[in-house]
Parts: structure tokens; sequence; C-alpha cells
């Protein structure tokens, strides 16, 4: 019984802990005592390590408070939200977004938004942080990030409608994620259907890299008992559907998965992913400009923080610090180089002049790095076709273009654009069959319709010519 009271002492244990020992004690007849000194003194060091956790804790939330207010004075116009956390709501949270940031969001934002979390990137075990993302003229940016001790749908909805209420203008097509149920319903929360702005409402995509990374760790899980021999072959009917390019395809394909396919994938398939099939399927992305179908590049954007704050300060970091590597390191340096590479001319300087169009001179290095892979496939096609491809005029702005490794020629309209061949189909950007009309003379870049040519990932980055998205995007093979 000393034991005890002695734990009660020393504020180990309360009132109702030593009742309940006591009464233990009892029924075995009380002379025996269930604890050691060895226990009372383990228990001990344990409620002493939680009270200078506390008081760790405490002196963290002062510093954020004071790196807060400074962030406040430096911009007025910065978005920053904390909600720090108390007795009655140990919740933690933590939002920015820089003039800068909100800049991108308004140029960049109205077409596909890109959304990844990543976690332990503080002493805080149950803290994540978001990094919400758009494709650039010259590759992914931060557009808003945020820490959360919750990862549910709720805490996400308040994030973005929070961002939504700073940036009213702000109203994505696209939002793309990883199949995250929580994420999603975040978004379709904040955009729903019918909004002003977007009739149609957001459309949520899932990570195609993350798809095929999931279907791969379900194929070799042993529990799930797909037999060895049926794991690749069992992917690649998963892989057709997903590569199909219309739903007619989409269908032949599903059928032909639940004739071949075994039992349990059959089984997983119609239970998880033909539900959903519109979010992770190609075919369906036709009305997207983007030729990006992964949020890599903000998981990327993760681990690259994460590594340079270990790097920096150790895997346990406090979080004031973390929060200031992030804002004054992280971010800033993610803003110098889009400012750098918006205008940068680098990578041009290694090409031959004479090598170089006249209506690439002035490209940002998204679309010069499109045109040199084109440029490089049409050359190839023709080395090895058996025939070189050519462009026949049909009417004013239409074209056939023959192609080296099929019958039938690929029709180019310059009107909507359009054209029959896939990668326009997916991308929406311009194709090779497009570029050899120009480089042939019958067209010029100027040809094109102008809201077309002035698509933010086709121009750089001015500040006030901001460009615009086309309202109607038409991608349709005719």
């Amino acid at each position: 019984m000393e034991f005890l009271t002695k734990m009660n002492s020393i504020g180990v244990v309360g009132d109702s802990t030593l009742t309940a020992q006591m009464n233990y004690q009892a029924q075995l007849g009380g002379t025996h005592s269930c604890i050691s000194s060895f226990d009372v003194q383990t228990v001990a060091n344990k409620r002493r390590k939680l009270q200078d956790r506390k008081s760790g804790l405490d002196g963290d939330m002062k510093r954020l408070e004071e790196l807060v207010a400074e962030e406040r004075d430096k911009s007025k116009e910065s978005l920053i939200f904390v909600r720090y956390p108390t007795e009655e709501n140990s919740e933690f949270g933590f939002l920015y977004q820089s003039a800068f940031m909100k800049h991108l969001l308004s140029v960049y934002g109205n077409m596909t938004v890109y959304l990844d979390a990543t976690h332990n990137v503080c002493d805080f075990a149950d803290i994540s942080l978001f990094i919400l993302a758009v494709r650039t003229n010259c590759g992914f940016q931060p557009v808003a990030v945020w820490l959360s001790s919750r990862e549910e749908g709720i805490s996400i909805t308040e994030y973005l409608q929070m961002l939504k209420d700073a940036n009213p203008n702000w109203s994505p097509r696209f939002a793309m994620c990883d199949n995250c149920g929580a994420e999603f319903n975040g978004f379709l929360s904040v955009f729903p259907a019918n909004s002003s702005k977007n009739y149609g409402g957001v459309k949520c995509l899932i990570c195609t890299f993350h798809l095929l990374q999931a279907w791969r760790k379900w194929m070799y899980k042993s529990e799930n008992d797909v037999h060895p021999n049926r794991r690749e072959a069992d992917l690649d009917l998963l892989r057709d559907i997903l590569y199909a390019k219309d739903w007619l395809e989409i269908q032949s394909k599903v059928n032909e998965l639940k004739d071949k396919a075994s039992p349990q994938v059959k089984r997983y398939y119609m239970s998880n992913y033909d539900p959903i099939i519109e979010r992770w399927a190609l075919c369906y992305r036709t009305k997207r400009i983007d030729k990006s179908n992964t949020n890599n590049g903000v998981e990327i954007m993760n681990k690259v923080f994460k590594y340079s704050s270990e790097k920096k300060r150790g895997k346990v970091i406090p979080v004031p610090e973390m929060i200031t590597l992030l804002l004054r390191d992280f971010l800033r340096k993610k803003e110098a180089s889009y400012r750098e590479e918006n205008f940068s001319n680098d990578e041009k300087m290694k090409e031959p002049m004479s090598n170089i169009p006249c209506y690439m001179v002035e490209a940002p290095k998204l679309l010069w790095n499109w045109w040199k892979k084109e440029r490089k496939l049409r050359l190839k096609y023709d080395e090895e076709g058996k025939r070189s491809s050519k462009v026949c005029k049909v009417v004013d702005g239409v074209f056939l273009v023959s192609s080296s490794h099929r019958s039938e020629p690929h029709k180019l309209n310059i009107r909507g654009p359009t054209c029959t061949c896939r990668n326009f189909c997916r991308t929406h950007f311009p194709c090779r069959h497009m570029f050899q009309a120009i480089d042939d003379g019958l067209m010029v870049w100027e040809d094109l319709p102008e809201d077309y040519r002035n698509i933010p990932f086709f121009i750089k980055d001015k500040g006030s010519d901001i460009g615009i998205w086309p309202a109607d995007v038409n991608k349709c093979c005719d």
C-alpha cells in the first residue's frame, strides 16, 4: 500500500487510480503490493516528460505567434490562419498563402489543381503538411500550404473554403489527388456543380502513378490470393482499361477483364474502381488542357522539403522552426525559381538559332520542351516508317497529315483547333502534325485562335497580361 501512497504523493496517479488499486489489493488480501518501486519511478519519469513536453509546446506556440506577427507585418496581402491548441480543443492548424501564390492561383488555378499530403514533418507525429499546387509554364509551383492535425474531409473542406474566400475568382475545373475520399469530398464540397462560375462543378481525378502503384501492391499481396502466374496478365487487363481511347473501347476492355481475369481481380475491380471509372480512365479527361496525369510534382516538393528540413535541423524539429523553413526557405526558393525560369532562355541557347522557329523564340520552358519532344518524335517516325509524313490542305484551316505508321491520315483543323492524333486528344497541346503544317509553310502560329495561343502554358507570365483558359475545350477526335 505504501507504494500506491507514494505514487499519489508525487502526482503519478490520481485518486480514482489509487482507489481502484486499493480495492484490487483488498481482494488479494491486502498484504502484497502489485506495483514495484521500479514501476513507480518509471511512471513518474513519464509524467515529468509529459510536463516538459507541455512546457515546450507552450514555448513553441509563443514563438509561432511571434513568427506569424512578423509575416503579417511584412505583407498585408498574405493569407495566414493559425489555430492554436487549447485545453478544450487540442487540434492545431496553420494555413499560408502569399501574394505571389495568389497570383499563380489566378493564372493557372482555374484549369487543374493538385493536392498531396505528407506526414512526420515536425515533432508532432500527428501533423500533416498539405501542399496545393498548379502546373505552370515552367513546372509545378505551390499555391497554398497548410498544416493540420486532422486528415479528414471536414478539415480539408475548411482550408479549401478559406482559400476560396480569399480567392473569389478561383474555380478549378479539375482536382487531382491520390485515391483519397477525404480530399475528393473537400473539393466537391467547396466547388459543387452549378456553382456560379463552374457549372459542372470540379471534376476529381486520381493520379495515374498512384493508381498503377495501388493495383500492383494489391496484386502481389499474398492474402489477396492471386496466382503468381496470373498477376502480370491481370495487371495488363487493368491497364488496357486505363489507356482505352474512348468509352466504346472501355466497354470492350471491361468485358475482356470479366472474361479473362482471376475471380479475385474481377471482384476487386468491380467493387473499387468500376463505380469511379470517370476519375481515372484517361479517355474521360478530354476537356482538360494539360499533359500531366500524376501529382508526382507535388509529392516531389513534399519530399524535397522534408529532406531539406531534416538536413538542416534534424528529424525532430519543433513547429515554429519547421514553419520558418517552409515560409522563408522552401517557398522563397520556389518563387525565385519561377521568376527565373519564366523568362529564362538558357535551354534555347543550347540549340543553333537556325533550328529555332520564330514562334518558339519567346516560348516559355514548358512549350519549348514540348516542341522539342514532338519534333524529335516526328523525325524518328519519318526515319523508321516506310514513308515520310506529308501535309495536304483540304480547305482553309483544314489539313490531312499522312502518317508513317498508319494507313489513314490525321485530320487537323486549326480553327478549333483539333487533331485526331492521340497526343492532342489527351493534352490539347500543339501536336507534331500542327508543327509540321507550320514548318511546311501551310500555316503560321498566328493562324491559331487567339484564346488558344494565349493559354497560360504557352505564354510567359508578365504579371499583367496573364493569358486565359478557353471556355470550351474541343478535343473531339473527328
